[in-house]
């Protein structure tokens, strides 16, 4: 089991670090990863304006990541320069198993984390006399997410690894780092010259796997 909300900040070279510690003073990163790690409050609800603006008075890029395997909840907004790139939420605020919300376009990592092969079972499962069978098959066919469904189902911790092996997160650093390059697909890591010194790895308190 294990939890965690983390805002991750894309951060190239150590200036930029002292700018976001002014904000966030127990912000880290760890090379060779791009995005300076920060804790933020569970209590704290993350909306896509906070990630708007956060995004705009930094004039860079930000993640903000939310998960609990204990209820399989999920929250990822992404959002650069001011504007809301992609923001889905599932099981966080309203109703456990529940798409709650969704903007954006989808992203490259969401269709191995939300649709493996093995999700295809479910629509096996379903005959197709079955009144759900077409809206499954469009979900599943298609790969689409859409707020007010419970469709697809999620593993929230593998979701969340799978965001942060694409975008090589802080903290994550055993997940990504040493993966063949050609698998990779988010953006390419910062030399480890430029931020080995910035700050040690450590452990967060939530990595229990």
């Amino acid at each position: 089991m294990g939890s965690m909300t983390r805002l991750y900040i894309r951060c190239e070279n150590e200036s930029f670090l002292a700018t976001i510690r002014a904000r966030y003073p127990e912000a880290h990163i760890e090379a060779p990863s791009l995005f300076a790690s920060t804790v933020v409050e569970p209590a704290e609800r993350f909306t896509p304006s906070d990630g708007e603006r956060n995004s705009h008075e930094l004039n860079t890029e930000i993640i903000y990541l939310a998960f609990s395997s204990v209820t399989d909840s999920l929250q990822f907004t992404h959002s650069m320069h001011g504007k809301t790139l992609r923001h889905i939420q599932y099981g966080m605020y309203v109703e456990q198993g529940l798409w709650e919300e969704v903007a954006g376009g989808s992203e490259p990592w969401e269709t191995p984390a939300f649709f493996p092969p093995s999700s295809m079972e479910v629509l096996a499962d379903c005959r197709p006399d079955d009144p759900d069978y077409e809206r499954l098959s469009e979900i599943y066919g298609q790969r689409l997410i859409r707020a007010s469904e419970s469709y697809p189902m999620i593993d929230a911790r593998e979701s969340a690894r799978a965001v942060a092996k694409h975008y090589r997160l802080t903290d994550w650093l055993d997940d990504w780092n040493g993966i063949d390059r050609d698998e990779a697909t988010g953006p390419p890591p910062v030399s480890p010259q430029v931020l080995a010194s910035i700050a040690p790895v450590v452990k967060p308190w939530w990595r229990f796997w």
